[in-house]
Order: C-alpha cells, then sequence, then structure tokens
C-alpha cells in the first residue's frame, strides 16, 4: 500500500484522511475494549479505552492545529490583498496627481 502522498494531493485532504484513520483506530478500540469487559477482563478493557481516548484526543489536537493555520493563512492572506489594494490606489492617485 502506497501511502505517499501525490503532488496533487491537497495537503488537508490528507490530513483529513489521516485523522479519519486514527478516528477509526479508536472506536476500533473502544469496541474491542467493550468485548475484553463483556468477557470479564476489566484491566485490559481500561487499558484499552485510554488509548482509544489518547488516540482520539490526539486528532482532535491535529485538527485544531490545522483549523487556526488555515485561520492564520487566511488572515495573511486578507492583509497581503489589503496592501496590494492600498498600493494600487496609491499608485493611481500619485498618476492623477502627476497628470
Amino acid at each position: 500500500m502506497d501511502t505517499k502522498p501525490k503532488e496533487s494531493d491537497n495537503y488537508l485532504d490528507i490530513i483529513h484522511g489521516e485523522c479519519r484513520k486514527l478516528r477509526g483506530i479508536a472506536e476500533y478500540l473502544e469496541g474491542l475494549a467493550a468485548s475484553f469487559e463483556r468477557t470479564g477482563n476489566k484491566y485490559i478493557s481500561d487499558e484499552l479505552v485510554d488509548i482509544a481516548f489518547d488516540i482520539s484526543l490526539s486528532e482532535r489536537e491535529i485538527h485544531s492545529a490545522v483549523d487556526q493555520d488555515v485561520h492564520d493563512r487566511w488572515k495573511q492572506s486578507q492583509e497581503m490583498s489589503a496592501t496590494i489594494f492600498r498600493s494600487v490606489l496609491a499608485g493611481i492617485k500619485l498618476q492623477k496627481e502627476e497628470g
């Protein structure tokens, strides 16, 4: 199985795909934990629940970091666009004053 991203892959798609995998693993471990608990092995069940929780927490932290990154990039792009627009307006004003 080739998991190497292709050049055409969007990094957000890759991150969301990996997060879905993490969520799937966590859900599987929770189901496995329930099975162990039903058979009377509470210790293993509790360990699996803890591992599933840690994986779910990591998945949420990744989503949060990506959301923050997207927000920061959007804000930066907005600021750069405003700077370009102001520069164009200043150029037009200067041209009118000279001409």
